[in-house]
């Protein structure tokens, strides 16, 4: 096994067992990495770097608030040549419940944000999971958005995802990823790209959600594998109210790494809504959660 994991758009990352000497780890198959017999991780540090060549951004946003933004966290992401160390990702423990601490200033997975010359956007997340309540401890690396960066109205710029599954990228002044814009290296990405003009419907920037059907039935609005405990996110209902999506409440087979993925506008079934549930006891969430094939 290496202890290097190159990913096909040129990222490389590798992990530190931070417990007793800073290990690195060896990688195997779907990231899953070799914990020394007999210890039990507590934190794990990433360590990132790119091929010379790379037009990309690391960068880790504050997901310990609601909107949280990018800027607060540039100055705690250590670089040392050509290599960027993660903050420590926190190994969580309640009872069996083990997971790694996303909903955090420093979450458990960092942005890697790449602009190519012609405008094409990737964001691409790397960090450490565990889906099985930490059998096993895993390196993640996923594609979260692919698309275009284009010249709009007023020279204002657009983002289009290059499928509707990606959603938007919400990067605009309000929205969640709009603090990556105020980051200077970004932003020399964006200056040196050669952007072609926007001529679309607002709907290609922003790809809407399905007509949903009547009854326990809902679509994603976005999801996540690094987030809650096994992924997570958010579905909406005919009526357009929105729940929380739990990974481990959804009943669907996962895929071969073993993570359950949902994405923007898959539609799925419920069997009850859980009302006033965890700490915050404001927006309930699903369960009984299955995938429904559509045709496509």
């Amino acid at each position: 096994m290496a202890q290097v994991k190159k990913f096909s758009n040129g990222i490389m990352a590798s992990v530190v067992l931070l417990d007793k000497g800073r290990q690195l780890l060896e990688i195997g198959d779907y990231g899953i990495l070799a914990i020394p017999t007999g210890m039990t991780p507590n934190a794990f540090c990433l360590i990132l770097h790119a091929e010379e060549k790379a037009r990309v951004v690391f960068a880790q946003k504050n997901v310990g608030q609601d909107m949280g933004g990018y800027n607060d966290s540039f100055s705690k992401i250590e670089i040392v040549g050509t290599q960027v160390f993660s903050p420590p990702i926190q190994v969580m423990r309640a009872g069996e419940n083990v997971w790694t601490l996303w909903h955090s200033e420093k979450p458990n997975r960092m942005d890697c944000w790449t602009v190519e010359n012609d405008g094409r956007l990737e964001l691409f997340q790397i960090g450490v999971i565990t889906h099985n309540d930490g059998q096993t401890f895993q390196l993640l690396g996923e594609l979260r958005w692919q698309g275009q960066i284009l010249k709009g109205p007023a020279g204002k710029l657009v983002a289009k995802p290059s499928n509707p599954k990606w959603g938007p990228l919400l990067w605009n002044e309000g929205e969640s990823r709009a603090g990556i814009r105020e980051n200077p290296d970004f932003q020399d990405l964006l200056a040196n790209a050669d952007l072609l003009l926007w001529k679309g419907s607002p709907e290609e920037l922003n790809p809407p959600l399905s007509p949903i059907p009547s009854g326990n039935f809902a679509r994603v609005d976005w999801y996540i594998p690094f987030a809650h405990q096994k992924g997570g996110g958010i579905a909406k209902d005919e009526k357009g109210a929105s729940y929380v999506v739990h990974g481990q409440d959804v009943g669907s087979p996962p895929d071969a790494d073993g993570i359950r993925r949902l994405w923007h506008n898959d539609l799925i079934s419920y069997i009850l809504v859980h009302e006033n549930w965890g700490t915050k006891k404001g927006q309930p969430k699903l369960l009984g959660i299955k995938m429904v094939s559509e045709k496509r």
